[in-house]
């Protein structure tokens, strides 16, 4: 090799392999900088979906509080309210009365102002059962076997939040916030707000995120509770 092609070739290699390093070295500088700015990114979302829910957790949680204390609901007869204990769907008819209807209505407005409200109800000690939307089938019901019932029947003077559980009436899941009711001391029923995790996750789905991701709700076990899609629901995380 001529003496002149050495030293070309030698000038390109200290020129070159220096140029590679460096860019090599700015690549994985940028990638780095990159993932930890998604990071942050990502960090930031979650910080603030954090808030939003347990802010809408506080917010039901308060809501129940005012309706416990509720004057029509604390007072007055409930023995002729709606019941489904031995309701035939096929002839089950309402009968309504203008003080049951007006308590419907209070549920209903709270329900209509709340959007991810699923339902507002309340269940009777005897059985008797009212909410703030016709049941989609009249079907045999007792409301004293629920979740909701058993659990703030089970903790007088608490607010308490259910795990989520399969509704009756709908393909959805919910969560309950409910407390019980007194009246002179005794047991009058147990008042709750379902929140549905359909409309939850709605509320996450909404939230911006990079092309791609998505958020995913899952419970303390780390069953998954929201995704986008249905068929991982109630499987495990891992």
């Amino acid at each position: 090799m001529k003496l002149k092609t050495r030293l070309i070739l030698s000038y390109f290699a200290a020129g070159f392999f220096p140029l590679l390093v460096l860019g090599a070295w700015s690549i994985l500088s940028i990638n780095r900088i990159n993932l930890n700015n998604m990071s942050d990114f990502y960090k930031a979302q979650l910080y603030q979906i954090n808030n939003n829910i347990n802010t809408l957790f506080s917010s039901v949680r308060q809501d129940v509080e005012n309706l416990s204390s509720d004057a029509m609901i604390l007072s007055g007869p409930y023995e002729n309210f709606t019941n489904f204990l031995k309701a035939d769907e096929k002839t089950f008819k309402y009968n309504i009365s203008p003080r049951e209807q007006a308590i419907i209505d209070k549920f209903h407005l709270y329900r209509e102002a709340h959007p991810f409200v699923n339902s507002v109800y309340m269940g009777f000690v005897n059985g008797s059962f009212i909410r703030s939307e016709p049941r989609p089938r009249p079907t045999k019901y007792d409301p004293r076997e629920r979740i909701w019932y058993t659990l703030a029947a089970a903790n007088p003077d608490k607010i308490v939040r259910t795990p989520p559980y399969l509704s009756l009436t709908y393909d959805d899941v919910n969560i309950a916030l409910a407390k019980s009711i007194y009246q002179d001391g005794r047991l009058r029923g147990v008042i709750g707000i379902d929140l549905t995790l359909d409309r939850m996750s709605n509320f996450v789905h909404n939230i911006r995120l990079l092309k791609g991701s998505y958020i995913m709700l899952v419970d303390a076990d780390g069953m998954i509770l929201t995704n986008p899609d249905k068929s991982r629901l109630f499987k495990h995380i891992s």
